[in-house]
């Protein structure tokens, strides 16, 4: 589909004349500079660093390098006006489906990017990235899309419907709010609607380096339990409930960080955390290799600890290595889900309400 509408959507800043052609005099219709910076060590992880506007050869310079090989994480950062909204659709599509996040800033160096812009369509591009960061310095900008060449055609109105339809059918493949567009409708191709970086979150166009977490029952070799999930920036941590034979509840922490997981296993101090407040582990026990790529620590926690488990907004879990200050944490969001939680603790205790009793 994306193929037969090439033309459809070449409307935003889009290429009138071939980019390499001798006679383009726009600025906006060069081709963005596209830099690769390799990891130098274990913990380094792979950026790519697009400056300008984003055109066909931005896109197929980051298909032919743009891979994450055995990291878990990589960055692409913007500090780009716009370009044609076809590669910039594409782009988006591709730094997803590679398993990049992106953040707005110019990358100059090692440490964290300068300020930098996003805008017009560079945000469709942003918008692929599975972790999506902005600073309150950066400009992250939307506005109708419009052709480079300001000439309105016969079929505009057409070719901007259909347009529309393929940026919804973009945003929703990605998980994006699609208020995105009303919001890119009210301002005029000649203006620039400018997000705060909440207005942003709140669009899902920024999250801020964090996934929804997930709350489920699920059934597996013969044991059924409850399990929380969320990924974050810092890695993905699970925690788990299933019933003992005591009528109680036994937990399991799950954690995959984006460095070597394996550093976990050095570590012999645990904690169960409940809303910032950490609760010490006497009896837990450290997995002796890792499940699916997690370091496992299996525990049941005292009817205290599991009483505010059952009550927190927040949970998580920490490791510790005793007599030094190497750590490492993880916590998962409740949000809507302290009921099935609640109701699973109850359910290990022997409560068994019916239907009858409940509806």
């Amino acid at each position: 589909m994306f193929r037969t509408a090439t033309v459809v959507l070449g409307l935003l800043i889009s290429v009138m004349a071939s980019a390499g052609s001798p006679a383009i005099q726009d600025k906006r219709l060069i081709p963005a500079t596209v830099t690769f910076i390799e990891p130098r060590s274990a913990t380094d992880i792979p950026e790519v660093v697009i400056s300008g506007y984003i055109h066909r050869p931005t896109v197929e310079a980051f298909r032919k390098y743009g891979f994450l090989k055995d990291r878990k994480v990589g960055f692409v950062f913007f500090n780009s006006h716009g370009g044609d909204l076809q590669a910039a659709v594409e782009l988006g599509a591709l730094i997803r489906a590679r398993g990049f996040s992106t953040r707005i800033g110019f990358k100059n160096g090692t440490g964290n990017p300068s300020p930098g812009y996003c805008e017009s369509a560079c945000p469709f591009a942003f918008a692929g990235g599975v972790f999506r960061l902005m600073d309150g310095d950066s400009k992250l900008g939307l506005h109708q899309f419009f052709r480079a060449s300001g000439v309105v055609g016969e079929t505009d109105i057409a070719t901007g419907q259909i347009a529309s339809i393929l940026l919804a059918n973009h945003l929703s493949n990605l998980g994006i709010d699609l208020r995105v567009l009303e919001v890119a409708a009210k301002a005029g191709p000649d203006t620039m609607n400018y997000l705060t970086p909440l207005q942003a979150y709140e669009l899902d166009l920024v999250n801020a380096g964090t996934l929804p977490a997930t709350w489920d029952i699920k059934a597996e070799r013969g044991i059924v339990y409850l399990m929380g999930e969320q990924s974050k920036i810092s890695g993905t941590g699970r925690l788990g409930m299933s019933c003992n034979a005591r009528s109680g509840v036994s937990m399991a922490a799950f954690f995959k960080a984006w460095y070597d997981t394996n550093m976990l296993r050095d570590m012999d101090s645990f904690s169960l955390t409940v809303d910032g407040k950490a609760y010490g582990l006497e009896q837990a026990h450290m997995g002796e290799q890792l499940k699916n790529g997690f370091a496992y620590v299996t525990f049941e926690p005292t009817p205290e600890q599991l009483q505010k488990f059952r009550t927190g907004r927040t949970v998580g879990f920490s490791y510790q290595k005793t007599g030094t200050d190497v750590r490492a944490s993880f916590t998962v969001d409740v949000n809507g889900s302290q009921d099935k939680i609640d109701s699973f603790a109850q359910l290990c205790s022997g409560a068994r309400p019916s239907f009858t009793q409940k509806i």
